[in-house]
């Protein structure tokens, strides 16, 4: 089934319809919680994107990263679907963002996840990301999982 992985705009209701279905799946992991708001232009190029993407039409998952300091973006709201998961989503999104954050001039790609949640460490570990100290606020909170990768060029 073909994966098709496009730009949006962090406000757009597709993105915020998956963003809301992440806060529900994580709240399994960690109960209920919600993110603040975002202004959606550090989600935008120059500084950051946001995509979703669709298998084989449906609606199925989303990612995205914002500039954490020069060099550095920082993925984050990486989300598929519990029915469309195990069908190369994850990794469609994710290299999109590699390749759109390169573009934009970032050399490295950070991450925080959480310690329950092992099947997205395992994942990204498989994407060749190592596990790194983390950074504030994600440096007080002991559920926090932090990895990191260099986003050389050809990757």
């Amino acid at each position: 089934m073909p994966i098709d992985v496009k730009t949006a705009s962090y406000d757009d209701p597709v993105a915020q319809q998956l963003i809301a279905e992440m806060e529900i799946d994580l709240s399994r992991f960690y109960g209920e919680r919600h993110y603040p708001p975002q202004d959606p232009a550090t989600w935008s190029s120059p500084d950051g994107a946001m995509m979703v993407a669709l298998y084989d039409t449906q609606l199925a998952g989303c990612g995205g990263f914002v500039r954490l300091d020069e060099t550095t973006a920082e993925l984050k709201r990486m989300f598929v679907r519990a029915g469309c998961r195990r069908r190369g989503i994850a990794r469609a999104v994710l290299v999109s963002l590699e390749d759109t954050a390169r573009k934009l001039g970032y050399v490295k790609m950070v991450l925080e996840t959480g310690v329950p949640q092992v099947a997205a460490q395992q994942f990204y570990l498989s994407a060749a990301y190592a596990p790194i100290t983390c950074w504030s606020p994600h440096d007080r909170d002991p559920t926090s999982v932090c990895f990191g990768r260099e986003l050389a060029e050809g990757d």
